[in-house]
């Protein structure tokens, strides 16, 4: 219990800068719900007066039944105008927006270990929960309240043992509710990660569309996605047919509260305590208190399950940084000396171990260090610790003899421009995507000129709408290679004093490559990079080429002083076939 509570006060947050058009709207809404349930008293005089032959009074009930059936409907319409103005779209806007802001604050490391589809399952469930804790706080809750309040006081001037018979049902119909409710609390937390697994699984088959149809593959997808599927289901079935069945006994109480209420209502007929025109409000409230209760219990069952979803999504944005926080970083705006690697030691979490075993290297302003090994010996792992998407089990990273660790993150990010092996494109524009996270204010002469550097000035401008065509979902409408360039005029546009490329050209045919890298190595000028390359022809010229096997350094030198001085290089150039 406590832990919902604190799950329910971390979801109010969101709704803060609301909270005074909420207050407004749900005022409004009790009003609405009350006027509502009062109605039937107002019929019930409208039958006494008209056995009285009251004419007088008749024509004064009738006319108040019509408004209490009037005001509600025009009032209704204007909580409805009020809340699209001032708070529907506004607030599930305000949501995004927040968990976006708090899904950027978690580390690099954590973003790209977490699978994009099971966070987009736990994020866009929690961004839906708090809606729909504000839409069953407007529309189911406080409806319920307002029909409870007004059946309890209409209940107590009928009788006494009206009034006790309901307080007792509801006492006991909602206690065994929530001692049902607590039992599926954990089965729905698995549930939800279960249905994380399937969501995951289906976005991995929609990336892979075109292989799947071109591998002739689609009855093993199908069979893949419906594995995940039946686990799901299976699992939901028993959680709910449980359920259903302890429920058996919440509708033997409705049952027996219903039989207990018209035996009082017949006591009540026979002694003349009820008149025929208070028989009507009698039953109504009846009914209207019993549907009051079962929503509020059945509304358990369903916050319980937008609280298991909102408990998984904060989970995951409020996640311990797995980075060393430093209490007051220093800031960084220049890269004046070096980069160096001291006894730099890394193991993955839930991952390879020794990926990185003692390594020791620097990197001098200005330098051009390229990486060389087989896949899996450790370069990879070299840039991400450059990155800060980690921090090294052992060791130091010093950069200009200040450790990376006790510099302001977002200032050394600055001072980097990254290119991935994959390419991250937005579904935006190719402006659009070359100009995102530049420093400066970037004119159409520069975008120009990286164009060029990057090779495809002349393919961008043969489109039809040039420069301002959009490349689709994760770039989907350009070639690999052509979303790599873009990728390329993207770092090259940042102007950033360090440059990273990890394998950066490996999905350009082998003409483009060369000219890709010369113009690399030739924009690098007095910049330092580091570069990743799976084609040694393209790092020959590098100031320093670090050899790595199986994490560890083997080899550092130029590649003139490797060949002869160590075999496993030379190796590595002969298997290429590079000509010397």
């Amino acid at each position: 219990m406590k832990k919902n509570i604190q799950i329910i006060k971390k979801s109010l947050l969101y709704f803060r800068p609301f909270k005074w058009a909420i207050i407004v709207i749900f005022i409004l809404g009790f009003i609405q719900n009350s006027l509502i349930n009062s109605s039937s008293y107002v019929l019930g005089k409208v039958v006494d007066a008209f056995n009285s032959v009251d004419q007088y009074n008749l024509l004064l009930y009738v006319i108040g039944y019509i408004l209490l059936l009037v005001m509600p409907l025009m009032l209704k319409r204007l909580i409805n105008i009020y809340d699209i103005k001032h708070v529907d779209f506004d607030m599930f806007n305000h949501i995004q927006g927040t968990t976006l802001f708090k899904s950027l604050g978690l580390s690099l490391g954590q973003l790209r270990r977490e699978h994009s589809g099971f966070k987009q399952d736990v994020l866009k469930s929690g961004e839906n929960s708090l809606d729909y804790l504000y839409f069953i706080i407007q529309e189911e809750i406080l409806p319920a309240i307002s029909s409870f309040i007004v059946a309890l006081v209409g209940l107590y001037f009928v009788g006494i043992e009206f009034f006790l018979t309901a307080i007792l049902f509801s006492i006991i119909y909602y206690t065994h509710g929530t001692y049902v409710n607590a039992g599926i609390k954990k089965p729905l937390r698995v549930q939800i990660e279960k249905r994380g697994e399937r969501n995951k699984v289906y976005v991995d088959i929609l990336r892979s569309l075109f292989f799947i149809k071109f591998s002739n593959q689609r009855e093993t997808a199908t069979k893949h996605l419906n594995v995940v599927q039946d686990d799901f289901r299976n699992h939901g079935v028993d959680i709910w047919t449980d359920y259903h069945k302890k429920m058996l006994i919440s509708d033997f109480l409705l049952i027996s509260y219903y039989v207990i209420f018209v035996y009082f209502v017949y006591m009540g007929l026979q002694k003349g305590d009820i008149s025929a025109g208070l028989l009507i409000p009698t039953f109504a409230w009846m009914v209207m208190f019993a549907n009051a209760v079962s929503r509020v219990r059945n509304m358990q069952r369903r916050i319980a399950i937008a609280i298991s979803d909102l408990e998984k999504m904060f989970e995951m944005l409020e996640q311990k940084t797995d980075l060393e926080i430093c209490e007051n970083p220093r800031s960084i705006n220049v890269f004046e000396n070096e980069i160096s690697f001291e006894s730099v030691g890394f193991d993955y979490k839930d991952g390879k171990k020794d990926a990185l075993i003692s390594i020791n290297f620097n990197i001098k302003k200005g330098e051009k260090v390229a990486l060389v090994g087989r896949s899996g010996s450790g370069k990879t792992t070299i840039i991400s610790l450059l990155l800060r998407l980690y921090d090294p089990a052992q060791g130091s990273i010093l950069i200009d003899g200040v450790d990376l660790k006790a510099l302001e993150l977002g200032d050394w990010h600055n001072m980097i421009a990254y290119v991935p092996q994959d390419s991250d494109l937005l579904d935006i524009s190719i402006k659009d995507n070359i100009i995102f996270g530049a420093r400066h204010k970037v004119t159409d002469a520069e975008i120009e000129s990286v164009l060029e550097k990057a090779g495809i000035k002349e393919f961008i401008h043969n489109l039809p709408q040039g420069i301002d065509t959009l490349v689709g979902e994760r770039g989907v409408k350009l070639s690999g290679g052509q979303k790599q360039r873009v990728c390329i005029a993207r770092a090259l546009i940042k102007d950033a004093p360090i440059l990273l490329l990890d394998e950066a050209t490996s999905s350009l045919d082998s003409e483009t490559e060369s000219v890709v890298n010369k113009a690399i190595w030739d924009m690098l000028g007095d910049k330092t990079g580091v570069v990743i390359a799976h084609r040694l022809s393209t790092i020959l010229d590098a100031d320093k080429i670090i050899v790595m096997d199986h994490g560890e350094i083997v080899g550092i030198g130029t590649h003139k002083q490797l060949l002869k001085s160590t075999p496993y290089y030379k190796k590595l150039v002969d298997a290429q076939n590079v000509n010397l």
